[in-house]
């Protein structure tokens, strides 16, 4: 249940909870920052969407490889039998 305090840093933990802190609050769950949370910067906005596409990127293109491979070993197979 506390794996969350481990995978994110304190700044994460903040703009979550400036995001979703009512919520989390009506469902009792004690807020590191409460009120005093500030939202994203347009600087964190910006880096947070380029990560994104990157990963995402990165992601697709492994994805691609492991299609190509597959279909590869597919036909090479297909072909022996």
């Amino acid at each position: 249940a506390d794996a969350w305090e481990k995978a994110l840093r304190p700044r994460q933990v903040e703009i979550f909870e400036h995001i979703a802190g009512e919520v989390l609050s009506s469902l009792g769950y004690p807020l590191r920052y409460g009120k005093s949370a500030q939202k994203m910067t347009i600087k964190e906005r910006v880096i947070s969407n380029v990560q994104e596409i990157m990963k995402r990127e990165v992601i697709n293109k492994a994805r691609h490889w492991r299609r190509i491979k597959k279909g590869i070993a597919t036909a090479s197979k297909q072909r022996e039998s």
